[in-house]
C-alpha cells in the first residue's frame, strides 16, 4: 500500500514540476511580446473560437445580471 502512495507522490510531483515549467515558459513568452502583439493574438484567438467567445460573453452577462439584480433588491 505504501508503494502505491509513493508512486502517486512521485507522479504528482513530476506533474507539478511540468506544470510549473510550462507556466514559467508561457510567462516568459508573454513578457517578450508587445501590447500590439498581445492584442493581435487575442483577436486571432477570438476569430478562431467564436463559439467559445459567445458562450463566455453570455455566461458573463448572466452572472453580472444576477449580481446586479441581487444588489438592487437590497
Amino acid at each position: 500500500m505504501t508503494q502505491v502512495f509513493s508512486n502517486l507522490g512521485v507522479t504528482v510531483d513530476r506533474r507539478l514540476h511540468e506544470f510549473a515549467d510550462s507556466y514559467h515558459n508561457a510567462c516568459d513568452r508573454l513578457k517578450k511580446k508587445s501590447l500590439n502583439e498581445l492584442y493581435d493574438d487575442a483577436r486571432d484567438w477570438m476569430q478562431h473560437n467564436t463559439g467559445k467567445v459567445i458562450v463566455g460573453a453570455a455566461a458573463t452577462g448572466f452572472v453580472l445580471g444576477c449580481l446586479l439584480r441581487r444588489s438592487s433588491r437590497r
